[in-house]
Parts: structure tokens; sequence; C-alpha cells
């Protein structure tokens, strides 16, 4: 199941691979595949890893990495257990087009038609919604599954409360992943067969596939090698976790545990034509993309979601792929159906998607001949925000570090802007809650007025406090070796404040409400202002049409529903007597975000804001402050 928060890891050198029973061909360069796991194990913090890697047919190497626990130091063998996480939704597709064979389920016809009951908060999308859209992500629910993880729930109740959630397109039209979707999926297979999820995909992909050893969620406790998930503290270093994978109703789209040596097998058969249980034609649809989504331009050529898999082109090589993130794992299996090849890797520490990425590209690299274009590692963990270097230091340096208690009060306290962000002190500790995000983590001090998150899983964000002359506090967070604020906090009394800042097309100064926060970000969007309400971003640069663009992709990467094509072009005339043309690209009035370019000659103003939670006349009132004070 794919995290929420993106987390920046703390190095911990800690790992040494362990080979146990390999299973390798000859003129495998498994020495070189060796060196690329134990790397990036020792660069991610990461106890323990499983690889299986299949090729023309057949198992080219399968092997276990480091330890099962750091409390036991069992090595990882290639049939310890991980858990898959939300590679578990490719099982319940699988399951899904097995049951399309039989003519039981149709891809193409309403799910009203199977669940009379069934609801969605729109009428005609009630009566339009497929098997198509879900398997695709493409219901039009956008992602509201915060309480998958702690609030049992039965499949039914989980189905039921799909009605109350507002939908962000019709379906069909947007991608945007959503768990529940997986649950409507599995609970289908419950009701046509009459048999529960569990008991299909054991005796309908797992008996059939000899996969004997799988188990759903708590259920990897009753093997004998299975690999425990480790969370990383700073004053602590990797520490064992209970498995909380406990998903019960939501188990279709993230229950599954398996093995390197089990997955080899899986991917093999997912290599094929299908074998015994799908058809060619239906093994290809289940991985043919359904619908455009976003991807890291600079990595791929072309990104869309098939039916529980993502199909991908990296470098003009077709991969389809899925990965997993829950509580102390994350798995990736990547197939490149072209070359006849998989990747499967399975690990057990907390927020290392980096790793399973990093591993992945250099792997494929490496097998197919091809020489690297770049240094993957180094720009993943440049796009992350991670330093391995940097946070290893940090990391020495809160270890070390005497605070005094007194320094904290003048930090305490509620802040200004959209997050609710407040401070307290809790015993010797300093604690940043972040309510919009249901966030709370404890701040380590690595150097005065520095400190460093170290709650498990959040650990190793850097945030800084500056406390002003004035009494002023501004907390700032540094994001990709920049300070970016969070929040600010004005001393008792004071409702306004006087922001001033040069670009590159002039000087501008705003005097603002006490509740707004501005600072410096993206080279193209030089300027953010965020308000109690929701976010507006500005920004004054010279753009040509082609950087327009880039900047508008850059918005699509934060809101995938975005329109690239302008749905309004209008010119004014401003109060200097200047011409401008105005671009409003967007949503319909029933969406999350808008975006304005005005452009004057080579200059382009980019305004984005929400148009359910900000004020659009106080959009007005700045944008034009920004426009009449362009040099």
């Amino acid at each position: 199941m794919t995290r929420v928060v993106r987390l920046l890891l703390v190095l911990f050198l800690f790992t040494v691979a362990l080979p146990i029973a390999p299973s390798r061909a000859e003129s495998t360069d498994t020495a070189a595949i060796d060196k690329i796991v134990r790397e990036a194990m020792a660069m991610y913090n990461v106890p323990g890893v499983g690889l299986a890697i299949v090729k023309d047919g057949k198992p080219l190497y399968v092997q276990g990495y480091g330890v099962r626990s750091t409390a036991t130091n069992d090595p990882v063998t290639a049939d310890s257990q991980f858990a898959l996480a939300s590679v578990t939704k490719s099982f319940t597709a699988l399951g899904v087009m097995e049951l399309v064979k039989q003519g039981k389920l149709d891809l193409d016809k309403p799910i009203i038609n199977y669940l009379p009951d069934f609801r969605l908060s729109d009428a005609n999308a009630t009566q339009t919604l497929t098997l198509r859209h879900v398997l695709s992500h493409s219901s039009g629910l956008p992602r509201a599954d915060q309480w998958v993880f702690d609030d049992p729930k039965t499949r039914e109740q989980i189905i039921a409360e799909m009605a109350n959630i507002d939908l962000t397109a019709e379906p069909g039209k947007l991608w945007q992943y959503n768990n529940q979707n997986y649950v409507l999926a599995g609970y289908l297979i419950e009701k046509v067969t009459g048999q529960s999820w569990e008991q299909f995909i054991t005796e309908h992909i797992f008996e059939p596939l000899g996969m004997k050893s799988v188990s759903f969620a708590l259920d990897i406790e009753k093997a004998n090698d299975w690999a425990q998930p480790h969370s990383f503290d700073i004053l602590k270093g990797l520490t064992p976790m209970a498995y909380q994978n406990n998903l019960g109703a939501v188990g279709p789209a993230g229950s599954i545990n398996a093995s390197a040596n089990e997955m080899a097998t899986y991917a093999l058969f997912q290599l094929s034509n299908g074998d015994d249980l799908l058809t060619p034609a239906l093994m290809e649809e289940m991985h043919r993309g359904q619908i455009e989504m976003p991807v890291n331009a600079t990595l791929y050529e072309h990104g869309m979601y098939a039916f529980g898999w993502y199909d991908i082109t990296y470098r003009q090589h077709r991969m389809v792929e899925h990965d997993g993130g829950i509580f102390g794992y994350a798995s990736k299996i990547t197939l490149l159906p072209d070359d006849d090849l998989a990747i499967v890797l399975l690990s057990n520490s907390d927020g290392n998607g980096l790793l399973t990425e990093a591993i992945k590209l250099q792997l494929i690299d490496l097998l197919l001949g091809l020489k690297p274009l770049r240094d993957n590692v180094k720009y993943l963990n440049e796009i992350a925000g991670y330093d391995p270097e940097e946070s290893k230091r940090i990391a020495d340096a809160a270890r070390s570090y005497k605070a005094n208690l007194e320094d904290y009060e003048p930090l305490l306290g509620s802040y200004s802007g959209p997050l609710g962000v407040r401070v307290e002190r809790r015993g010797a500790e300093l604690w940043l809650i972040i309510a919009e995000q249901s966030v709370e983590m404890v701040l380590l001090p690595y150097a005065d007025g520095k400190f460093v998150s170290n709650t498990p899983p959040i650990v190793g964000l850097q945030f800084t406090f500056n406390v002003a002359a004035d009494g002023t506090v501004t907390l700032t967070q540094s994001v990709g070796g920049r300070d970016v604020e969070v929040a600010r906090k004005l001393p008792q009394g004071s409702d306004s404040q006087t922001i001033s800042y040069d670009d590159p097309q002039g000087k501008f100064t705003l005097t603002a409400p006490s509740d707004l926060v501005i600072n410096t970000v993206q080279n193209f969007l030089l300027t953010q202002i965020t308000d109690p309400a929701g976010t507006i971003i500005l920004g004054s640069t010279a753009l040509d049409e082609d950087a327009l663009i880039t900047v508008l992709k850059w918005v699509q990467q934060f809101d995938p529903t975005f329109q690239m094509e302008p749905q309004t072009t209008t010119t004014y005339t401003d109060a200097d007597g200047d011409n401008w043309q105005q671009f409003e690209f967007g949503l319909p009035s029933n969406q999350t975000l808008v975006t304005r370019a005005l452009v004057k000659g080579d200059t382009v103003i980019i305004v984005l804001f929400q148009m359910k939670t900000v004020d659009r006349d106080a959009v007005e009132k700045v944008a034009n402050q920004l426009t009449d004070g362009v040099g």
C-alpha cells in the first residue's frame, strides 16, 4: 500500500549481505548484482532484502541478503516471507481476469449489475462505473482511505462508504490511486463465487502456481522464516517492530506476504501467455495501460495504469510493474515482457521505496547491457531531498547535542498557515503537531535552532526555528537543500506583516495579514503565499511557451486532475495601460485547482489557487498587486 507521507531517511550503516542458497545462471554477474544490493541497503538503512531475477523462462538469480531481524541476526533466505503491500493488487486483478475468462464477470458491464445496492455520490457515475474503471483506478474516487490501518470495517461497509465521497471526475476520465477500488474488486470476486477473496486467491492462484507458503496479513507470524519489519530511530538505530499489516477487510488491496522464491514463480507466470489461468489476450489486457498517469519524465518516457500494474516505458523498454509499502516493508515487482526479464525486490525497513527503485534501475541497466545515462541513485536521492552524508552528519550531531529546555519556550504555541501547526513541549521533548495531516513528531535538536524529526516512520526531516528580535518565530523545512517556510508565529497582538522581495522582473512589497505565510520556492515559482484556507503560489519570471508547459506539468505532478489546455483566454489592460493576456487552466468549478497565466511580452506570472477553499477576491487582489509591480 502506497504510503501517504514521503519520508526522508537518515543513514545508519549496518548491513552485511548474507547469501543463502542462491539460484543462479553461470553467465550472470552475481558479484555485480550483490554489490548493487549491498550498497543500496547500506545507503537506505535496510536490514534485509529478498531478490528474485527471472530471465528467458527460468529463475536467473534468487537470493537473500542481510538479516530478518536485528534482534536475532537470523539471515534472510530466498524463502523468507515479506509483506507485499500493494503488489497484492496484481493478484486481485488476476483473480478478476480469471472470472472474466469464465464469463462470470465483464470488464465493461456496470458494477450495479452485480451489486444492485451499490451507490456512488453521483447518480450517473453509479450507473456507469465498470470493473475496467475500478481496476485502472479511474473510478472518479479520490484517495480517501486514511482509515484503512486503524478502523476495522467489513468490505460491505467500506463499499457503502463510497457513496459519501465526492467524485473528482466521471468514471474513466482520470487516474486517482484509491485502495477502495480494490476492496470493491475483491468483494465482487466474493459475490460471484461464493468464496471469500482469500479462499479464491488461494485456490485459483497460489495452488495452481505452486506458491505453497504464501500467507495473508498476520498469518506471516506462523511461518518459520519471515522477515520482521523494522523502523529507524536516530537514537536507537534499526529497531524491530511488531507486524502491523492486519488490513482485514482491505486485504484485496494489500495483505499478501510472499518470499523471493515464490515471487520468482509468480513473475514467470506473469511473463507467460497465461498458461491455464488466462488466455494470451486476457493476459495482455491485464498488463496494457488503460489510462494516462503522471511519471517522472527524466526517467520514463511514458506512463499508464493497467489492471493492478503500471505500464511504463524506460529507455524504450516496456516495463509492467507495481510497488508496495506498508509499516516496515517495501516491495516491487517489475516485468520487462519484450526482454523476457523480471525483477522482484522485497525489503523490511520503513520508508525504503528509494531502495527498491534504485536497485531496480541499476539492475535493468546491468542485465540488459545498457550504458547508464546518469547516476540514477544520486538522481533519486536528489529528487527525494536525501543526502546520505548530510543525514549521517545530522544524526551524529543529534546524538551528542545537549539542549537547554529554556530555549524551547519562545517556540511553543500555535502557528499561522493552513496546516494547523502547533509546537508543544512534552517533558524534555519538543513535538511538532501538523493537524491537517494528522501528524505528530518529536524533534531532536542537533544545533542551535535546528531540529530533525525522530518519530518512526517520520525520521530525518530537518526543521529550523528562526526567532526575530520582535519575537516573530519562523519555522522552515529543508527541502532539496533549500529552506521552505512552513509556518510563522507572530508576537502577541500583531495582526499584519510586510514582506519585500526581488525577482528577475522587479521588486515587490506586500502588506499581508498575519495568517499568511510567504517564502521563496522553485526557481520558476518564486513566491509561495499560504493562507489559512489553502495555498496560493505566485511567480514572476521570463518564460517562453516551452517553459510555461514545464510549469504546468510541474503543477500536474501535484494534482493529476489538472488540465493542461486553457479553459479561457482573455485580454485586458491594467492600471498602467499595459496589455495582458490571461490564460486560465485547470478544472470545472467542482474541482480543486485552477491556474492562471498572465502574459505581457516575455513576462509570465503563474497564479495557482484552490477553488474550494481560497477566497477568489483575495487571490485577485494579491495577483493584481504583483502584476502592477512587474518592472
